[in-house]
């Protein structure tokens, strides 16, 4: 009798084990699932055996070198369609006259096939099925059979209410030449769906063979892994000989001081450290390298696999070549594809699957399928998310940054705002499920900039705001903490502690709140817009000009209501999309948003005030303001310590010096006020210019700070390093990113501030390179 293994098939629910290999060549215990069924034909007798082939063919004809195993002639035929599993049987075959056996290529079985072909032939029938009874049947296509056993009918993966027999077709069959001739040529058939309930309407006989023995089929990586701790088990008869009682090697097990606990497999060349545990129920494969004290159960790790030390891996699948740096972890159900990289301490969740040639970095959780791009640790750059939505940003992760800020502290108040693109609203609704499900109490404030979300988190009393904005422009999710000013660095801390852990508190329903609809702040917003203007503006003729029409319509009626007129082109006024930073035009003469802050500043600290500006605000402020006796705080991005406290709270108040719109309408007051031009009250200020240049670091940015020292920098109270020299002053500081320096020089002159930028990032590419050349 002739052979016919269905060896075509993808594996999808196998993937990404299957990505790089056919699914009959995935190896078990050390050899592909396809020998064991060889080697079942050869101990039947079997002379010759046609394989049919489809997915990554060359990977099984290459593996046999030839045309033959253990006596059984090998024939391979490629499909080059799709053609079901009886189109492709009848493909194989062609014309003949001999009974046939036909067998899956991805099924682990011992049955003996020779009580299988008797049983066929005394039953006289066209088709016997193999089949096994089984405790749930709803995953298996089942037979109605009589009290002969002949089929009376067919039940495909019912359910419980559905499932009246346990008797489930395996997928080996013997079939007479007057079954194959009832399956049509070049067309996809095949034999549960179709060629079998034919034959039985056409009154053929189909004999259901009640096999025993071991039979799996191996359909997802589940039964791939547990049908290994089968064979480890002895359930299955695969002629595996113990070198030691419940472990199994295909010579002899590595020396050293571990640990192997039965049963368990290993392979050849594979070498184990000191201290690391194996087992139960696991199999290492061929050439691997398991590092000290890690211990590894129940789960598979194939050949030339890298696993470091000080790893745990649980019930879990390790595909070829694929490397598990020290301290990594992976939870139960997870598979890691071939030539996977997994970080150092990162972690692969419970059920997540890495594509092939993918990584997740060191210190990062991988919760979700890795298919594209690498798995990166969640962290906060620029005090938030950013990057591509559907890519880096997705509803999904932000959620999770949900979930983190809402378990920051028991009922935490944070309020939520976008620039209203769609992109945007879908991780809103991410990020609010993320903070309801975890107890946060949200207000929603819906569209707006970012400049009014600072107010809106101040005005409100808020613990957090964030803002979320998206477009063409890029995607990015930004938190403010209390008064809108930017994180502390221990609020930044707590969050991504819990964003590296991905432990969050839970809510019952009970405590999951509605947000609270807060579009109807703006008229607050709109009040202390107005309220900056100290003097009368009437009659002011302005126009404003912003790429973000909310903007321009906030302005336009809070200039309004303040009696300016618009039909001007004296006076410009420019603001950002963010309203963040803005520029006055007055008579063709420019003005930066330095020397806006810088205008608004002397009048606060002219009048007896002390201010509070951003760490990158002028320097010149500075001075000013020791000149006048009074104090100017700096509040940096993100304070260590409490020695700002002074510093933010007073600059909670100053909303003019983080909001263009507040800044723009005090400018226009002061000019009022003062009865000056903008160029008159600009010239009561000591000149100065701004340079700014963003320098990349492939190198430590502590090392960096430490040489700038050495350069004649000097600390500073808040954030960064700082120059002052006859060319000018300089601040430097580090992203928080830690790839990235930003450079801010004050000169007397354009030419002189540019000069000075240029040569603090000279100063800064040859520390690089001397920092390279000691390693």
């Amino acid at each position: 009798m002739k052979a016919v293994i269905m060896a075509g098939g993808e594996g999808t629910r196998l993937r990404p084990l299957t990505c790089t290999l056919p699914k009959p060549m995935a190896r078990m215990c050390g050899t592909p699932v396809l020998i064991y069924i060889l080697d079942l034909l050869a101990a039947s007798g079997f002379e010759e055996a046609i394989l049919t082939l489809k997915y990554m063919p060359n990977t099984i004809i290459e593996h046999f070198n030839g045309d033959e195993y253990k006596g059984i002639k090998l024939e391979f035929v490629i499909e080059d369609e799709f053609l079901g599993t009886a189109g492709s049987v009848k493909n194989a075959l062609a014309d003949t006259n001999e009974s046939v056996l036909v067998m899956s290529g991805d099924a682990l079985c011992d049955f003996s096939l020779k009580e299988i072909i008797k049983a066929h032939k005394e039953s006289g029938a066209d088709v016997t099925i193999t089949s096994v009874r089984v405790d749930d049947p709803r995953e298996y296509g089942l037979l109605r059979i009589d009290e002969n056993s002949f089929v009376t009918g067919f039940l495909e993966k019912p359910g419980w209410s559905q499932a009246n027999c346990d008797i489930a077709n395996t997928g080996i069959y013997i079939l007479e030449p007057s079954a194959i001739k009832e399956i049509p040529n070049g067309v996809v058939y095949d034999f549960a769906k179709e060629l079998f309930p034919k034959l039985l309407s056409q009154q053929k006989k189909l004999y259901a063979h009640i096999a025993s023995g071991y039979w799996c089929d191996i359909g997802d990586l589940e039964s791939y892994r547990t049908s290994q701790i089968d064979m480890l088990m002895g359930k299955v008869s695969c002629g595996f000989t113990p070198v030691a009682e419940g472990i199994y090697a295909k010579t002899t097990l590595p020396k050293g001081d571990f640990v192997v606990i039965p049963p368990s497999y290993i392979g050849d060349g594979v070498q184990i450290e000191n201290g690391a545990v194996i087992g139960p129920g696991t199999v290492i494969d061929d050439n691997c390298l398991i590092g000290a004290g890690s211990k590894i159960r129940e789960s598979v790790v194939l050949e030339n696999s890298y696993v470091s030390s000080l790893c745990s891996i649980n019930s879990a699948i390790v595909s070829k070549g694929a490397s598990i740096k020290k301290g990594a972890s992976l939870f139960e159900g997870s598979a890691v594809g071939a030539n996977a990289i997994i970080g150092e301490h990162a972690t692969v969740g419970g059920g997540v699957l890495i594509w092939p040639n993918r990584e997740v970095s060191s210190g990062a959780t991988a919760n979700d399928n890795l298919k594209y791009g690498v798995c990166s640790k969640i962290m906060l750059v620029n005090d938030g998310l950013e990057g591509d939505f559907g890519v880096e940003l997705t509803p999904e992760r932000a959620a999770v940054l949900g979930g983190a800020v809402a378990s920051i502290e028991e009922n935490v108040r944070v309020g939520v705002g976008t620039d209203g693109y769609v992109n945007s609203q879908a991780l809103k609704y991410g990020l609010l499920g993320g903070l309801i499900s975890c107890g946060a109490r949200v207000w929603d404030f819906s569209t707006c900039f970012p400049a009014q979300m600072y107010f809106f988190t101040a005005f409100c009393g808020l613990k957090f705001g964030i803002y979320i904005s998206g477009g063409k422009s890029g995607t990015s999710i930004k938190i403010s903490e209390k008064g809108g000013l930017s994180l502390t660095r221990n609020s930044e801390r707590d969050i991504c502690a819990n964003l590296s852990k991905s432990e969050f508190k839970r809510s019952g329903y009970d405590q999951c709140k509605a947000t609270t609809d807060m579009q109807s702040v703006n008229m607050m917003y709109m009040r202390e817009l107005c309220s900056q203007a100290k003097a009368e503006i009437v009659g002011t003729d302005v126009e404003v000009i912003s790429s973000n029409t909310r903007i321009t319509d906030i302005m336009a009626h809070a200039l309004e209501r303040l009696g300016c007129t618009f039909c001007s082109d004296d006076f410009i006024i420019r603001i950002n999309q963010m309203g963040t930073r803005g520029s006055f035009f007055e008579k063709g003469l420019g003005y930066t948003f330095e020397k806006l802050l810088a205008v608004a500043a002397y009048h606060e600290l002219k009048s007896g005030a002390d201010v509070a500006l951003p760490w990158d605000a002028p320097h010149i402020i500075t001075n000013i303001g020791k000149s006048l006796g009074r104090n100017v705080y700096r509040y940096a991005e993100n304070p260590v310590s409490n020695t700002q406290d002074k510093a933010r709270e007073t600059g909670v108040k100053q909303l003019w010096a983080r909001d263009a719109l507040f800044l723009s309408i005090k400018i226009l007051s002061i000019m009022k006020e003062r009865e000056k031009t903008l160029k008159e009250l600009v010239k009561e200020l000591p000149e100065f210019y701004v340079a700014n240049k963003s320098v990349d670091i492939d190198v430590s940015p502590a090392k960096v700070s430490k040489k700038l020292l050495d350069e004649k920098f000097e600390n500073t109270d808040d954030e960064g390093i700082v120059y002052s020299g006859e060319k000018g002053y300089a601040k430097v500081k580090v992203k928080s990113s830690g790839d990235t320096l930003r450079i801010i020089t004050e000169a007397v002159s354009v030419e002189a501030a540019e000069e000075l930028c240029a040569d603090i990032e000279s100063i800064i590419k040859r520390i690089s390179i001397d920092i390279k050349d000691e390693k």
